[in-house]
């Protein structure tokens, strides 16, 4: 990408690859604001991200009705549900288990320069441990059969290689 004047401004960069919008965290002080509807990403999501996304909000607004309605807030209005049903589901919401470009809440509390995932549109997975060493695997015990064992490197997809996490 350039400039009007010729420069690189970015290269091999996503510049319209932006993180996903997440309000979570400020949901509640959206309602104080007098904010009544939501609208929650879902475009070119696949269903699960739907579902999931969805169900996490619904277990937020409810954590939050059922906390205005019990009195333990009580410096904050009570608000009402806009329907007399309710919502179940048999799994635990949890926005990190989709797919996402890790999250933001744009410019909700002041301007923010890290709104982007510009580096990749695709997701940077969930840190599992630290790579502590990368070494053949061990040596089968005295008489186990040896077959079929790649000697390849760790870069050929089709090695097996044994990775130490911490």
């Amino acid at each position: 990408m350039k400039d009007a004047q010729g420069r690189i401004v970015a290269h091999d960069k996503h510049v319209l690859s932006m993180k996903d919008n997440n309000q979570s965290g400020n949901l509640e002080s959206l309602i104080n604001a007098g904010v009544r509807s939501f609208k929650i990403e879902g475009r070119y999501k696949d269903m699960a991200y739907v579902k999931n996304i969805t169900a996490h909000y619904r277990k937020l607004l409810d954590e939050i009705i059922e906390k205005r309605e019990s009195g333990e807030s009580a410096d904050a209005f009570p608000i009402a549900r806009s329907s007399s049903g309710r919502t179940t589901f048999t799994f635990t919401p949890d926005p990190d288990q989709n797919f996402n470009r890790e999250f933001t809440d744009y410019f909700v509390n002041g301007r923010k320069e890290d709104i982007g995932a510009f580096d990749t549109p695709k997701n940077p997975g969930q840190a599992i441990g630290d790579v502590m060493a990368v070494g053949e695997p061990a040596s089968p015990p005295c008489g186990a059969a040896n077959r079929n064992v790649p000697t390849t490197s760790p870069t050929t997809p089709s090695s097996k290689w044994v990775i130490t996490l911490t």
